[in-house]
């Protein structure tokens, strides 16, 4: 099967994630929905919340954003660890715990949500080291909430990439020549 993982799509990581200039925070979480929708039509979307306290199996829907709750094709997994424990104690979720939450065998897997270099990239690399074909779409992390008008996000993955490619050349050469030579490394998110 083919997965779209969305970490932690509650409201405290999108309300530090929007934009504060252009965010409406509504109309940017139903143009993500849409765009998960239209990107990965064939794909089962697995939204990851964190656990219920003294319960790891079962999510803590308490912040979960009332626009994801109204998704019936969604399936909504708990990670194994609590929002306080991981704020407080710094503590993360096992990735596999995480990959788990989607049946086996898992095809194709594609990770998004919140945050990028972070818990994103931890599941991404687990994946990826367990021999998954993975891939991590930029546009379905925080770096979505932080754009102008998200309206303009292609829904087409390559297109999406040739996006992020002209941003980073218009911004400076140099960052673009350094992201593209740090992406070598990582070889779970687009390569370019």
């Amino acid at each position: 099967m083919k997965y779209v993982l969305i970490l932690y799509p509650i409201d405290p990581c999108i309300d530090t994630s929007l934009n504060p200039f252009f965010g409406n925070k509504e109309k940017s979480i139903i143009c993500y929905k849409n765009l998960i929708k239209n990107r990965y039509p064939d794909f089962k979307i697995v939204c990851v919340l964190f656990s219920i306290e003294g319960s790891a199996k079962d999510p803590d829907f308490s912040q979960l954003n009332e626009l994801f709750k109204t998704e019936k094709d969604y399936y909504f997994g708990a990670c194994g660890i609590s929002f306080d424990k991981h704020c407080k104690n710094k503590a993360y979720p096992e990735p596999k715990d995480i990959i788990n939450l989607c049946l086996k065998p898992v095809d194709e897997l594609v990770v998004g949500g919140f945050h990028l270099w972070d818990c994103v990239s931890r599941v991404a690399e687990f994946a990826y080291k367990q021999g998954i074909k993975v891939v991590i779409d930029e546009d379905l992390t925080q770096l979505f909430f932080l754009e102008e008008n998200p309206n303009k996000i292609p829904t087409c993955r390559v297109l999406g990439l040739e996006r992020r490619i002209k941003q980073l050349r218009e911004s400076s050469y140099c960052l673009f020549k350094y992201a593209r030579k740090k992406r070598k490394k990582i070889p779970w998110i687009a390569q370019f």
